[in-house]
């Protein structure tokens, strides 16, 4: 009893933190959408929906997929085209150095310390190819007036909160706002790095693993095969008459045939497994070669926050 409760409370912890994430991710696209169709879209404040005024459609679109069904509006989520049309815009858009002021809100109590203060922050997307993946990280980098470092899970809830463009910044920020980029491209590109280990390791125990399961095979039939040898000798000895002889000999003939197949086998399936291996590193070496990490800014800001 205790067991099963252990295992409902762990899958009910599950289940929330796979709510809270998509709430954020519904939030996020909620706020891009509110920005990207400013002045074509009226917005619901009491729940995540809107409505599309210069569309050929019903125009009207949801976030949660239930309401969106039992409604028949459009279940609006990143993979819509809609959506898609969005980020890209949103990727495209110019970002002049700001200065945003923000509001502080006690849903965000982890930037309490940072109540009118201010400081730097910086976003960057880091892509890697590696071992043939491409990959995508958007890091954030920030720092209060100090230079002090602001953890990035930190300053991610400033854009939670009310904010204004107040004026265009035109000096430069400080050293330790790159350093932390640096740290954090570092932490990134360390993780990856670790990643593709662990894909070797795996890929050559696989290898180790079918070249063992082979040998195992093969060994316990060639054994099988000298017993019978063994046995069909023995008795070959004790045979009457030629004829007798003579079919034992073809039979034991035949027996030894098989097992010096099995052994031929054995060795050819040894040299596949070693061409595996080459192939293995060749082909992890040659995507080494092909690596590329590329880091493109996506805005920076001077934040503070009243």
């Amino acid at each position: 009893d205790n067991f099963d409760a252990e295992v409902h409370e762990r899958l009910r912890m599950h289940r929330d933190a796979a709510k809270e994430t998509l709430d954020s991710q519904q939030q996020i696209l909620l706020d891009l959408a509110k920005h990207g169709l400013a002045g074509r879209a009226t917005f619901d404040g009491s729940e995540p929906s809107f409505v599309l005024r210069d569309t050929t459609d019903n125009g009207r679109y949801h976030l949660a997929w239930q309401a969106a069904e039992e409604r028949g509006v459009t279940f609006f989520r990143p993979d819509h085209p809609l959506a898609q049309q969005l980020v890209t815009q949103a990727l495209a858009a110019t970002t002049p150095s700001a200065e945003v002021v923000f509001t502080y809100a006690s849903h965000a109590a982890a930037l309490e310390a940072y109540r009118n203060g201010n400081g730097w922050l910086r976003v960057a997307k880091l892509t890697t190819l590696s071992l043939g993946r491409k990959e995508e990280y958007l890091l954030l980098a920030a720092c209060d007036r100090d230079g002090h470092h602001v953890r990035p899970d930190v300053a991610e809830k400033l854009f939670s909160l009310d904010g204004r463009v107040a004026e265009s910044v035109t000096h430069q920020p400080p050293a330790e706002l790159a350093q932390i980029l640096d740290e954090l491209q570092g932490f990134r590109l360390a993780d990856i790095e670790s990643r593709n280990e662990q894909f070797f390791q795996e890929e050559a125990e696989k290898i180790e693993r079918r070249s063992e399961d082979m040998k195992i095979g093969l060994e316990r039939e060639i054994k099988k095969l000298d017993k019978e040898i063994t046995t069909l000798r023995r008795e070959s000895r004790q045979a009457r008459g030629l004829e007798e002889k003579l079919a034992m000999q073809k039979q034991l003939r035949s027996l030894e045939d098989k097992r010096s197949a099995k052994r031929r086998q054995y060795y050819d399936q040894q040299d596949h497994i070693e061409a595996d291996q080459r192939a293995l590193i060749d082909r992890m070496e040659h995507q080494l070669r092909d690596k590329k990490v590329e880091m493109t800014d996506v805005f920076t800001i001077r934040w503070s926050m009243r």
